[in-house]
């Protein structure tokens, strides 16, 4: 993956934990906050050149489904 792909999925994130935190960010964060974390932190990873971690791995295709 490239470094502009890794900002722009990074910016994606960004844009999409907010609006969740608009609708409802006591319920909605709760279940998806911890997985988007996981999430930035595989996509810096990636970015750095190390491959995500197994954790990394799941969360992202768990956000996938």
């Amino acid at each position: 993956m490239s470094t502009i792909n890794v900002v722009v999925a990074a910016n994606i994130l960004d844009e999409y934990v907010r609006r969740i935190e608009a609708t409802d960010n006591r319920i909605r964060l709760r279940s998806a906050g911890p997985l988007l974390r996981v999430e930035r932190q595989a996509l810096e990873s990636t970015q750095q050149g190390r491959e995500p971690t197994a954790e990394q791995r799941q969360a992202m295709a768990e956000l996938e489904a």
